[in-house]
């Protein structure tokens, strides 16, 4: 087939549409005709004198296509051709003997494809029209689906109409459903395709055509034995999508199929009939009217216990709720199923009143009430009855519908599970209507919910102000109460218009209402201080609030309004002679200039400074400044101690800290870098002899230790320990970069550099020693903090120059001396000198007489003496490791060396995997032909082995191995065997160790320095 042809996108074979074809004079006798495929491209350019020229243009890339068309098969020629080749042009088809059909192609689209039939006159018969052959789609593409042609005398012409699709799509069953192509659909199933097949959200073709509303796919699709109950992920089916789309024609398509399941269950399990009493369309009743002909259950339930009826209720569909009553009636008759019509009809216990009540449509209320649904029934979730429904919904048209069908049930008090009647439900909803025609009817106008709250404090709470003032009209009793003792007043606070309604009654006033505490001892204007709500302050204090009345916790209005930041209101507190609240105690002493610093509240603490407030000191002893320092507030602090800087030192009661004590403590190290800059601060000790670098250790705040490291009154904040750890010792343990920054305040330059004469370096060793007391001759504890830093591996802080000059002079001094008065020392040097004088006797060859019984006796000694010298040599190099010249190589060999004999194990099975099959290979009998070079290469087997393991060490001596064993009895096995050895093994091993060590250097390198330090130490010791 023509693979190159670029013009000719594909070809197929394709069942004979027609019994019009090609070469009418064609011979019957021929079996078959090469048929060649042209392409002449037409073009209209226009002359001079305005008329057109045709112009043809062959393409002769389109030659290469060669087929051969049968008179056996019957079968016909399909081709594709882009749209590149021109606006218009002519395909030739010819064959050897070059009779030629022309076919006239017009195609605006970007392909066109044609099929192209041999006519062999009777030979074409029904049969063979009807006979489906293979369908062929290359390239992702599919036919054409229009293709019309006429005979005219001479040629025979093909006009043809291109198809849908651009280059790369391709047509599926699922898309030529939507489109309502059943031609091609009907060329597809011929070709066995599967009509039930799903795309990848499980919808079949059938889901596809009914969503497009193409019902003429549908019919088609059912008659090919579609399956009309396959549901997809959505576990719908194809009934389910029917109905959703309210096309009746299609509805009827599938319930004329015998195989359609009427009451197919789909999620949740919905049936198809709860689908149309759900749907909002104008052929939903028509749609149900078949569903209900066809079988379907009216009583069906699904997990939500909904039915189809239940669902029109929701929905208010009157005419379709009639349609199934009636079907209902038929089908049950008994009174027992007659409320299960009528109550229980979803998961929460609801009535279809309920749920007709929900939708708000009155045509279904009334239906319901027809049908005996009580307006009294309860709803098992929430205890509701209808007529809390309709309150709730502001529905006076259907509460008027209730109290004509039965007045009786307004006559007493209904209440839900949080014992709220239908009066409290309107009134919080700000239902003015409705709330008029409960009062209209006389209802309780102060029933109490479950938490004693009446319609009156509901509607104060949500700000319902029209509903307050209809019912303070209707006679509401305004001093009502909840269980904690909140009035309307306290509900309402954060409601200007509902305030300022109940301001207006004259009851408030003449009862003094508005300075009435709740349970806990606050007023309204507590409430309103303690939200910000500045217009109802401002609307207490006109209405006569006492701005002075303290709560159970002895809080004013203007504690709470300092403590939340309320600047405006603390303003409007304190105007007047409210000025001197500014300085009252709450239950702790804590006065507001307490509370608003503790907060962090900076402008509240600003104003209450600038307007006089004092410095006062709660029950535990503690300042603002206290309180601004643990809470981080910087500027809160700054604005204290500019005002009254006597307060910096001031110590708390229970541990006797101070503001920096605290600040330090909580981790604002802003806020100790503020305090140790300032004049007034001293550097003070609590009750447990701690300074605030000690606290700052405690409690691990690492960024409040830095800023103490970075501070020039560093040194005065390290102080000597009577027990325990040193400063040091606790920041090397806890905080080993703060120990380091600390270290690095001990070494100070001086003088320039680059100039040897005048650079110096001073080191203070006072902080490594424990800081102690010269004057009193305290016990210094350098050792300890040397101690430490080996023993939690610090190595950055054994490698600090401080601690190498430490360690230096301590040699210097008293360490080497202390090493010369050790007797076991000089043993020890006595050992190795006497041993390499008793060495110096021997020169030249050791030899020995084996047969000699003397001599056996001096070489059993001699083995003995250089394993003993070896070991001394080896135990006196591991001892070099402490210095600091070698001793950092010596450590990290030795590392190493532990490495090397983890993966030692590894070189044991390789070792006889190769070991053993040399030993079979050069085997003892060709060791009379070996040299004294390969006599004990492989002739034995621990021989061997050993070779095999210093040959993958590299001791790769080829003409001193294998070589000298020709001639090789096995010499394709061998090499092969050799050869594999030498390119696996010591490049491999080789490789594995590099890795090993070039990976592991730094870890090695970090290790040997603080193993070579704590040997220091230890030397030093």
């Amino acid at each position: 087939m023509a693979t190159n042809w670029d013009k000719v996108k594909y070809i197929s074979r394709v069942r004979p549409d027609s019994d019009y074809g090609l070469f009418d004079d064609c011979n019957d006798s021929l079996d078959e005709c090469d048929v060649r495929v042209k392409i002449n491209e037409v073009l209209r350019e226009p002359n001079e004198n305005g008329s057109e020229t045709l112009v043809h243009r062959l393409h002769p890339s389109s030659t290469h296509l060669q087929t051969n068309l049968k008179r056996s098969s019957r079968d016909g020629l399909c081709l594709s051709v882009p749209q590149d080749i021109g606006r218009r042009s002519i395909l030739r088809l010819h064959r050897e003997n070059s009779n030629e059909v022309a076919i006239e192609k017009t195609s605006v689209r970007t392909s066109v494809s044609m099929n192209l039939l041999p006519r062999y006159g009777s030979d074409l018969n029904e049969d063979i029209l009807a006979r489906p052959q293979p369908f062929v789609k290359t390239n992702r593409r599919a036919f054409v689906k229009d293709l019309f042609f006429k005979q005219e005398e001479g040629d025979s012409y093909y006009k043809l109409k291109s198809g849908d699709y651009g280059e790369n799509e391709r047509e599926t069953f699922h898309t030529l459903s939507r489109k309502g192509n059943t031609e091609e659909l009907r060329a597809l199933l011929q070709q066995n395709e599967d009509i039930d097949k799903k795309d990848s959200y499980g919808k079949t073709a059938l889901h596809c055509a009914i969503s497009a509303g193409q019902v003429n796919t549908v019919k088609f699709l059912l008659h090919n034995h579609a399956n009309p109950n396959l549901k997809d992920h959505r576990e719908e089916a194809a009934l389910h999508a029917a109905v959703r789309t309210g096309n009746v024609e299609m509805v009827e398509a599938l319930l004329n199929h015998k195989t359609t399941n009427v009451n197919i269950e789909g999620r949740g399990k919905y049936t198809p009939l709860h689908n149309a009493a759900h749907l909002e369309h104008r052929n939903a009743l028509e749609i149900c009217q078949k569903l209900l002909d066809c079988g379907a259950k009216v009583t069906a339930k699904a997990t939500d216990h909904m039915t189809p009826l239940s669902v029109a209720a929701q929905k208010g569909s009157a005419d379709i709720m009639a349609l199934f009553f009636e079907k209902c009636y038929e089908v049950q008759r008994g009174t027992k199923q007659k409320l299960d019509l009528l109550y229980g009809v979803d998961s929460e216990g609801s009535s279809l009143l309920h749920l007709a009540i929900d939708s708000g449509v009155l045509k279904a209320v009334k239906l319901c009430l027809k049908h005996g649904c009580s307006v009294t029934a309860v709803k098992r979730l929430n205890g509701g009855t209808p007529i809390h429904f309709a309150c709730r919904l502001g529905a006076p048209v259907i509460l008027q519908c209730l109290y004509e069908h039965e007045p009786a049930a307004f006559q007493h008090a209904l209440l839900d599970k949080e014992f709220m009647t239908p009066l409290h439900r309107c009134a919080m909803y700000n239902h003015i209507s409705v709330v008029k025609f409960l009062v209209e009817h006389g209802v309780d106008l102060n029933p109490r919910d479950r938490e004693k709250c009446t319609p009156l404090l509901l509607a104060a709470a949500h700000g319902c102000s029209a509903v307050v003032s209809l019912l303070l009209e209707s006679g509401a009793d305004v001093t009502s109460e909840d269980d904690k003792k909140r009035t309307a007043l306290h509900w309402a606070v954060g409601q200007d218009r509902t305030i300022e309604r109940l301001l207006k009654d004259t009851r408030v006033q003449e009862l003094k209402l508005v300075n009435q505490q709740d349970i806990t001892g606050a007023t309204a204007l507590h409430y309103a201080a303690q939200g910000g709500f500045l217009k109802s302050v401002l609307l207490l204090l006109k209405n006569g609030t006492d701005a002075s009345l303290k709560n159970n916790k002895l809080e004013t209005s203007l504690h709470l309004a300092a403590s939340h930041g309320w600047l405006p209101i603390v303003k409007k507190l304190m105007e007047g002679r409210q000025t001197r609240l500014m300085n009252v105690g709450n239950f702790n002493d804590h006065t507001p200039l307490h509370l608003a610093a503790s907060n962090g509240q900076d402008k509240v603490v600003k104003f209450l400074l600038d307007r006089g407030a004092t410095i006062e000191r709660d029950t535990d002893g503690r300042t603002p400044l206290h309180f601004a320092a643990a809470k981080g507030s910087l500027k809160s602090v700054q604005l204290v101690c500019s005002s009254n800087p006597n307060c910096i030192n001031v110590e708390d009661n229970a541990d006797q800290d101070t503001a920096l004590h605290l600040a330090a403590k909580n981790g604002h190290a802003a806020i100790v870098t503020y305090l140790l800059s300032h004049d007034s601060q001293n550097v003070t000790y609590n009750a447990y002899n701690q300074n605030a670098l000690d606290v700052a250790i405690e409690a691990g705040k690492e960024p409040v230790v830095m800023c103490i490291g970075d501070h020039l009154r560093w040194r005065e904040l390290c102080h000597r320990v009577e027990e325990g750890l040193t400063q040091l010792q606790s920041l090397i343990i806890k905080m080993p970069l703060a120990a380091e920054k600390f270290l690095d305040k001990c070494v100070e330059e001086s003088g320039d550099k680059e100039k040897s004469e005048d650079y110096s370096i001073t080191y203070d060793f006072m902080l490594l020693q424990g800081m102690p007391d010269l004057r009193k001759n305290d016990p210094k504890k350098y050792l300890d903090s040397l101690h430490t830093m080996v023993k939690y591996k610090r190595v950055n802080c054994l490698s600090h120059p401080v601690t190498g000059a430490m360690m230096n002079i301590k040699w210097k001094i008293v360490a080497k001396f202390k090493y010369l008065l050790k007797i076991d020392n000089w043993m020890e040097w006595f050992l190795y000198m006497t041993s390499l004088v008793y060495m110096f006797q021997y020169s030249g060859k050791l030899d020995t007489d084996p047969n000699s019984e003397k001599d056996q006796y001096s070489y059993s000694l001699k083995a003995v003496a250089a394993t003993a010298i070896f070991i001394a040599w080896v135990i006196f190099v591991l001892y070099l490791r402490r210095f600091s010249t070698f001793g950092i190589y010596i450590i990290m060999m030795t590392n190493i060396i532990k490495t090397l004999v983890k993966i030692i194990i590894l070189f044991i099975p390789f070792v006889i995997a190769f070991g053993i099959p040399f030993f079979l290979l050069l085997r003892e009998r060709f060791k009379d032909k070996s040299n004294e070079a390969t006599m004990y290469l492989f002739d034995r087997l621990p021989y061997s082995l050993f070779t095999t393991f210093m040959l993958i060490l590299g001791e790769m001596k080829y003409p001193h191995t294998v070589f000298k064993y020709q001639p090789l009895p096995y010499p394709w096995i061998s090499y092969v065997v050799y050869i594999i050895f030498c390119v696996c093994m010591p490049i491999i091993i080789k490789n594995l160790l590099i890795g090993l060590s070039v990976g592991d250097v730094n870890r090695i390198l970090q290790s040997a320095k603080m193993e070579q330090h704590g040997m220091q130490v230890g030397l030093i010791l």
